[in-house]
């Protein structure tokens, strides 16, 4: 079901006009390729769809769409996370991290920025063995962990982990198969 606040967004994107000058940029910066290119895997346009534990047969169409592209003249890296509107098939926009990395912490630093859960969130992220981990900075114990892992140049898992009590388990909370989109024909 969509909210008002969804189809008026539906109805005002137009992806053809929207550009931020000076966003944008065209790939990593040279000097910090190489640890850029733990987020910079990611670039391009990709499907959500639940984990394949939760298939019941078929496999189901997408919910949703995350895009990331390269920003501010290569140094980070932004992503747009958003639902399918059922009537249109438009992307519907929830949320966006901005990340970048940081040589002193030898870390990612990174913001999602959410109307929808009128958030902002700070996580420090690092690849922790096959994954990559960021960790909720603001919010104690209590802070989520988002995971990327079973990462291949088409496909990755995307999930957060969180706990109920100081020294609790951590236990995932959203979990989500992302796909790299097909090109068009």
């Amino acid at each position: 079901m969509t909210s008002a606040l969804d189809r008026e967004m539906v109805q005002r994107m137009d992806d053809r006009r929207w550009r931020l000058n000076g966003l944008g940029a065209t790939g990593p910066v040279r000097s910090r390729q190489r640890q850029l290119a733990l987020f910079g895997q990611f670039v391009g346009d990709w499907d959500i769809l639940p984990p394949p534990s939760e298939w019941k047969g078929e496999e189901p169409e997408p919910g949703g769409q995350v895009h990331f592209r390269w920003i501010l003249g290569g140094t980070g890296v932004q992503d747009v996370w958003g639902l399918l509107d059922p009537p249109t098939g438009r992307l519907v926009p929830q949320g966006s991290t901005l990340r970048f990395y940081d040589p002193s912490l030898r870390a990612w630093r990174s913001a999602w920025v959410s109307p929808y859960q009128k958030a902002i969130r700070r996580f420090i992220g690092r690849p922790e063995r096959s994954e990559i981990v960021l960790r909720e900075q603001d919010a104690g114990w209590r802070g989520e962990h988002w995971i990327f892992s079973e990462i291949t140049r088409t496909s990755f898992r995307w999930r957060a982990e969180t706990r109920s009590s100081p020294r609790g388990p951590r236990r995932i909370t959203e979990d989500y198969l992302i796909r790299r989109k097909r090109p068009a024909g």
